[in-house]
C-alpha cells in the first residue's frame, strides 16, 4: 500500500513537471546559492523562483538595456524578469506623470521625480516605506543603519510621517564635482597668472576681455544652480538655511549680506560683458562651443570630469587645448563636496514591492555592487599586468566612461548602480582629476554641507510650507537683481523684508532652537 502511494505520487509529480513549460521547469529546479556570486550580504539568491516581471523606469539613452549582458546576468542571479524602461532625462518627469494617470506605475522608478515629490506621494500610499522592511533587507540595514557615515539618510530623506519612501545609494561620486576651470593654454600664452581671490578673478577677466574684445571670458551652463555652486565660495549655501561656523548660528542664505555680495559681483560681471549674458538659460552645446574656441570663453564653473572630456574631444584639432582646475572665486574659497549619499529611487506600493525591494537590496551588496560596476570577470573585464581593472573592448588609449560602459554592457546604469566597486576603473583618476582632488581636499577647501538636524514631523511640515514658495522667489530675485540696472541696497532690503514676512524668522527659530 505504501509502495502504491509512492508510485502514485511519483506519477503525479512527473505529470506536473511534464506539463510545465521549459521556463517554468527552470524556475522549479533553480537552486543556485548566493555563494556562486560572492558576498550577497546575507541576502539569499535567487530572490524569486517564479520569474516575476519587474518593470524599472530610469533615465537612459540606451534603448535595449534589458538585453545587455550585465542586466541579463542580474536577472539570472535574482530569478527576476527585469524589464527596463529607458527614458531621456528631458522626458522622464512627463513620462512619470503619464504612468501616474493610468494608476499603473512601474515597479521601480529611478531619477523620475524629486525625493520631496516621492515623499508626498508615499504618504498618500503610492510608494513603499522602506523602513517597514528592514528585516528583509540585510544590505540596506548594514549600510544605512549600522554605518554612522551613511545613517544620515534618515534625517535627510524621511517624510513628514516618519517613513522613508526613497531607496538610497552611496559613494558613486568623487568627493568633488563642480569646480572653477580655466583655459591654462590661453593663460600661459599671455602670461596671465591664475587668480587667488575675488578681486584678482575680476581683474583677470578684464585682461582677457582686453586681449579678446569679442569674447565673453566667463561662461556657464548650470542655469539657476550657478548661484548654488558659487555661493559656498562666498561663505553661504544659497538659497536656504546655512550654518555659519564663525557666528555659531543658522542663517538664511538668500537674505544674508554675503548673498548680496555675491549678487553684486555677478551683476558687475554681467554689466561689463565678462560673463555670458544668457548664463541662466545657456545650453550645453553653446557652452562647449565657446570653451573650445580660442577667442570666445576661457573660464567656467562645471564638472571636473568635463575637463578631460573636452580635452579629449579636441586634441586632434587643437592639441594645446588645456582645461584645468582653478581656484574658487569667492573670498571664502570653498568648493562644495559631493554628498556621499543620494536618494532618487523608489518602489511602487504594489504586489511586487517585496521582490523589488530585495532586488535593490542585492544591488547594495558587495556582489551586486561588483556586478553593476565591473560586470563578470573575463566577460566584461580582466585585470591587467598592474592588477588594475581593464574593461574588455576598450583600448588603453580610449578610456572607458560610465556612458560607454552602459551602452556596451549595461554597467553603471543610474538607479541600478547604488554604489561603485573600488576596483572599478572609474577610480583611476586622470592627471587633471587628481590635481583637482589634491588642491581641494589637500588644501582643506571642501565645504561638506550643513550639519544634520533632527526635525519633528510638525517642524518639517512648517518649513516645507514656507520654503515651497520662498525658494522659487529667491531664484527669481537673484536673476532680477543681476539683470536689472536699478537694483541695489533698497531692493535687497525689500527682498529681506519679504522673506521675513513670509516665514523666514520661523524657519530660523526652529533651526536655532536645536
Amino acid at each position: 500500500m505504501r509502495f502504491k502511494k509512492g508510485v502514485l505520487l511519483l506519477v503525479i509529480v512527473t505529470l506536473i513537471l511534464c506539463s510545465c513549460s521549459t521556463d517554468s521547469l527552470n524556475n522549479l529546479i533553480y537552486k543556485t546559492t548566493s555563494d556562486d556570486y560572492g558576498d550577497t550580504g546575507g541576502l539569499s539568491l535567487p530572490i524569486d523562483v517564479n520569474n516575476t516581471k519587474i518593470d524599472i523606469m530610469l533615465v537612459s539613452q540606451v534603448e535595449d538595456l534589458s538585453d545587455k549582458i550585465v542586466i541579463k546576468e542580474l536577472s539570472k542571479r535574482t530569478g527576476i524578469n527585469i524589464n527596463i524602461i529607458p527614458v531621456n532625462e528631458s522626458q522622464i518627469n512627463q513620462e512619470t506623470k503619464k504612468f501616474m494617470g493610468t494608476n499603473e506605475l512601474p515597479d521601480i522608478l529611478c531619477n523620475s521625480i524629486t525625493f520631496e515629490e516621492i515623499n508626498a506621494l508615499g504618504i498618500k500610499g503610492t510608494f513603499t516605506p522602506v523602513n517597514k522592511y528592514l528585516n528583509e533587507l540585510p544590505n540596506f540595514k548594514r549600510v544605512f543603519t549600522e554605518t554612522d557615515e551613511f545613517s544620515s539618510i534618515f534625517s535627510k530623506y524621511t517624510a513628514s510621517d516618519g517613513n522613508l519612501y526613497v531607496f538610497p545609494g552611496y559613494e558613486t561620486e568623487r568627493r568633488i564635482d563642480n569646480v572653477m576651470l580655466y583655459r591654462k593654454d590661453i593663460f600661459d600664452k599671455h602670461n596671465i597668472k591664475m587668480w587667488e581671490n575675488t578681486e584678482e578673478f575680476y581683474e583677470t577677466l578684464k585682461k582677457l576681455k582686453k586681449i579678446y574684445p569679442e569674447s565673453v571670458p566667463f561662461t556657464v551652463k548650470s542655469k539657476n544652480k550657478f548661484f548654488d555652486e558659487l555661493s559656498v565660495s562666498f561663505g553661504i549655501d544659497f538659497p536656504g538655511v546655512y550654518y555659519d561656523n564663525r557666528r555659531n548660528v543658522w542663517i538664511y542664505s538668500s537674505i544674508d549680506d554675503k548673498c548680496k555680495e555675491m549678487l553684486d559681483f555677478v551683476r558687475k560681471l554681467y554689466q561689463e560683458d565678462l560673463i555670458k549674458p544668457d548664463f541662466l538659460t545657456s545650453d550645453e552645446i553653446s557652452w562647449e562651443t565657446e570653451l573650445l574656441s580660442d577667442g570666445k570663453s576661457f573660464v567656467t564653473l562645471d564638472s571636473i570630469n568635463y575637463a578631460d572630456i573636452l580635452c579629449e574631444s579636441i586634441k586632434d584639432k587643437n592639441p594645446k587645448f588645456d582645461l584645468r582646475y582653478a581656484n574658487p572665486v569667492g573670498n571664502d574659497g570653498k568648493v562644495r563636496a559631493v554628498s556621499t549619499t543620494f536618494a532618487d529611487t523608489c518602489v511602487t506600493n504594489n504586489d511586487n514591492k517585496l521582490i523589488s525591494l530585495k532586488l535593490l537590496d542585492y544591488l547594495l551588496s558587495p556582489s551586486g555592487v561588483s556586478l553593476m560596476s565591473l560586470g563578470m570577470k573575463n566577460e566584461t573585464y580582466i585585470f591587467d599586468s598592474d592588477d588594475k581593472v581593464k574593461y574588455l573592448g576598450f583600448t588603453f588609449d580610449t578610456k572607458a566612461s560610465t556612458k560607454t560602459l552602459e551602452e556596451k554592457y549595461g554597467l553603471f546604469v543610474k538607479g541600478l548602480s547604488l554604489s561603485y566597486d573600488r576596483k572599478s576603473a572609474i577610480y583611476n583618476y586622470s592627471e587633471r582629476e587628481q590635481d583637482a582632488i589634491s588642491k581641494t581636499i589637500g588644501e582643506n577647501k571642501l565645504y561638506y554641507g550643513n550639519p544634520e538636524v533632527k526635525l519633528s514631523k510638525e517642524e518639517k511640515e512648517i518649513i516645507k510650507n514656507i520654503e515651497t514658495e520662498l525658494i522659487n522667489k529667491a531664484y527669481a530675485f537673484a536673476a532680477e537683481y543681476v539683470f536689472a540696472s536699478n537694483m541695489g541696497d533698497d531692493a535687497f532690503k525689500a527682498w529681506r523684508d519679504y522673506a521675513y514676512e513670509h516665514g523666514v524668522e520661523k524657519i530660523l527659530e526652529i533651526y536655532n532652537s536645536k
